[in-house]
């Protein structure tokens, strides 16, 4: 039990962000200040690379976010619990695989919450807790493959909608979408896409960035690249300048593609301090 309870501590620190309380002069366009808010060297401010990734975009003409669960997420607006279960028997809590999951979301009041999931392979188990927004779910401990076997999906317990996905393999969420916690505001720093295509295909994938910012449904285009494929298959987005997202706001990476079953990946370097 103590085990479980370090790996949970050591999981909300490593992919939550660092919270930073030494003090540091670093300009934020620096190419040093990344590594100063990791290091822990930046009063009040913390730090998230987020991992997103749609294996499987199609030339449909409809946009797709890039998180692992295709085609775009339903935001909800009520807070629900969410229904967590696998396509593979063996996660489970004595099988080979995913044994015990972390969760990790907003509440009614965006505030952050967690918890641990004990795993039943194929049936569904529900939260504790309500969730108004995800922000990752990931592995905590496993069987001898020391991994998930199945794909793990959260569905909202009321509505069904489809809130996070775990592809195989991977004991970690990667999704684009990402709410900023109440009492916070964002930046976002740096983007960086990739794209692959099987069968000698070059693909052109457009990405555009999206804000919604809190108690409207209007969704701002923040930005707008095209990748080539043809002539490089990795975009980097930097943005010396960028515009600060107040507490509640909604972010999300929309992707459309030239051609079916493109690969697309980002990282996604965000930027946060209290609200002051």
């Amino acid at each position: 039990m103590k085990k479980n309870i370090i790996i949970i501590m050591f999981i909300a620190i490593f992919l939550a962000g660092c919270t930073n309380t030494n003090v540091g002069l670093i300009d934020q366009d620096s190419p040093l200040f990344i590594d100063a808010c990791s290091f822990d060297f930046i009063e009040g401010t913390d730090c998230l690379v987020l991992s997103s990734h749609n294996p499987d975009v199609d030339n449909s003409g409809n946009k797709e976010d890039l998180w692992e669960g295709g085609g775009l997420m339903t935001y909800l607006t009520v807070a629900q619990k969410y229904n967590i279960s696998s396509t593979s028997i063996q996660d489970n809590s004595t099988g080979t695989g995913l044994r015990l999951l972390f969760v990790r979301g907003l509440d009614e009041n965006y505030t952050v919450q967690t918890e641990i999931i004990t795993m039943d392979g194929l049936t569904v188990v529900q939260t504790v807790n309500e969730y108004i927004r995800p922000m990752f779910i990931a592995g905590v401990s496993g069987g001898s493959e020391e991994t998930n076997l199945g794909i793990i999906t959260a569905t909202s317990a009321n509505t069904g909608d489809l809130q996070i996905q775990m592809d195989e393999d991977e004991a970690i969420s990667k999704n684009s979408q990402f709410t900023v916690p109440d009492g916070e505001v964002m930046i976002i720093k740096k983007i960086m896409i990739g794209a692959t295509k099987s069968g000698g295909q070059s693909p052109i994938v457009q990405v555009k960035g999206r804000v919604r910012f809190f108690g409207t449904n209007i969704w701002i285009e923040t930005f707008d690249f095209k990748l080539d494929t043809s002539v490089n298959d990795i975009l980097i987005i930097d943005q010396p300048i960028s515009n600060m997202l107040v507490s509640r706001s909604d972010f999300r990476l929309e992707v459309t593609t030239s051609t079916d079953n493109v690969d697309v990946t980002a990282r996604t370097w965000m930027i946060f301090r209290p609200n002051e």
